[in-house]
């Protein structure tokens, strides 16, 4: 069965969570490596700000969903 993607949260027939894990790290990392590149050209509150919206706010959208993944996933997540 194909995974279903509701409100931006990819769920899979398992619930494991990998076919949406992947992608939000992956944005996560190139937010932050965005934010690394102008990071001396911008003062810490935007710096903040910027970091809330490009990387904070993928992660906590949905924390729900992340209760029935896997540890592993977890610890992507959490490295992020």
């Amino acid at each position: 069965m194909p995974p279903a993607k509701d409100l931006g949260v990819v769920i899979d027939s398992t619930l494991s969570c990998n076919e949406h894990v992947t992608p939000t790290v992956s944005k996560c990392i190139a937010g932050l490596s965005q934010i690394n590149r102008m990071k001396w050209a911008l003062d810490r509150k935007i710096l903040a700000t910027i970091n809330n919206a490009l990387v904070f706010s993928r992660l906590f959208y949905s924390p729900y969903v992340w209760g029935s993944t896997s540890k592993k996933n977890i610890s992507k997540l959490q490295k992020v």
